[in-house]
């Protein structure tokens, strides 16, 4: 009896596993051909957006420590101005190189994050909108920047460190991702292309990821912004130059196929707001620090104005 009741136990622990097996198997296929439901909630991106929120404020202080730690205790290296981008800023006499306006320029960047997502999850909660998925990832983007705060801070810009590297990369990252999201907000949040909005963004993720690993990085030229210089960098420059150009034309040919203005008035202000990132980008001197904060402030605001009448208005 005992040895009929321990077959049957088998028996029953055989069949379950066989229908566990049947059952992955039809997820994995369902996954494979885009039958299987992935779509976030609000609920679900309210979530993610709120760990970002914290995660944002964590890096913040932590930065903060280590700026005391490196004013007070070591004190700051201010970085070369030897190489500066673009070029002409060491010929014109508007354009000095100031260590202090760039480090300005870096923390007006970083300090933004929590500032609009405190803006995101006070007044978007209650919206369905893949375009604050993608500006979130904009976001990232724009925090990555605090590694070009450390390297300036703990002077990694006079080693060749696998640390100045590790920077190097995130910071890459940041800007390969920035005009990714630009892009991704004016092609990828169609009503149609909604329910595929985290496939979407992880491809925008892992496409950054990639080149950000694969692009060389050259430690033995630190440009005056804390960056490191790297291959192909004309080429990557113009790469991100089309992208926001392209991105920019889709949201006119999406104001004309949909004949509503709304698109158009949010391309042109995320196009004043990207401007303005690039400019506090190479704000190493008080009139970028300037035009940059002044332009980025400007086109964040009216994006989300310009998304929000969008969204109240259907």
């Amino acid at each position: 009896m005992a040895k009929n009741l321990t077959h049957s136990l088998l028996f029953s622990e055989s069949i379950k596993n066989t229908l566990e097996n049947i059952q992955n198997k039809r997820v994995l296929y369902r996954f494979a051909h885009g039958d299987y439901d992935f779509r976030m909630t609000l609920k679900t991106r309210h979530f993610l957006i709120k760990i970002f929120f914290i995660f944002s404020i964590i890096s913040i202080f932590l930065s903060a420590i280590c700026f005391i730690e490196a004013f007070f205790f070591k004190g700051i290296i201010p970085v070369s101005d030897e190489i500066r981008f673009p070029h002409f800023l060491s010929k014109n006499p508007l354009t000095p190189f100031n260590p202090k306006a760039l480090l300005i320029s870096i923390m007006v960047l970083v300090l933004s994050v929590p500032a609009i997502l405190y803006i995101l999850l006070r007044f978007f909660k209650n919206i369905q909108s893949s375009e604050i998925f993608f500006f979130a990832g904009f976001l990232v983007s724009c925090l990555c920047e605090v590694m070009r705060l450390l390297t300036i801070l703990f002077g990694l810009w006079q080693t060749f460190s696998n640390l100045l590297i590790f920077c190097g990369r995130i910071v890459l990252f940041g800007r390969i991702l920035a005009p990714l999201s630009f892009i991704s907000i004016t092609l990828l949040s169609e009503p149609e292309q909604r329910q595929d909005l985290e496939r979407n963004f992880s491809i925008t993720v892992a496409v950054s990821t990639f080149f950000a690993l694969l692009m060389p990085l050259n430690t033995a030229q630190i440009l005056s912004t804390g960056m490191m210089s790297m291959g192909f960098f004309k080429t990557f420059n113009m790469l991100q130059t089309v992208l926001v150009l392209l991105a920019f034309i889709s949201s006119i040919i999406l104001s004309l196929k949909h004949e509503n203005s709304v698109y158009l008035y949010m391309g042109i202000s995320f196009l004043v707001l990207i401007l303005g990132y690039y400019t506090l980008l190479a704000a190493d001197n008080y009139l970028f620090l300037a035009i940059g904060t002044a332009t980025f402030f400007a086109g964040t605001i009216k994006f989300l104005l310009q998304l929000h009448k969008f969204y109240m208005w259907k």
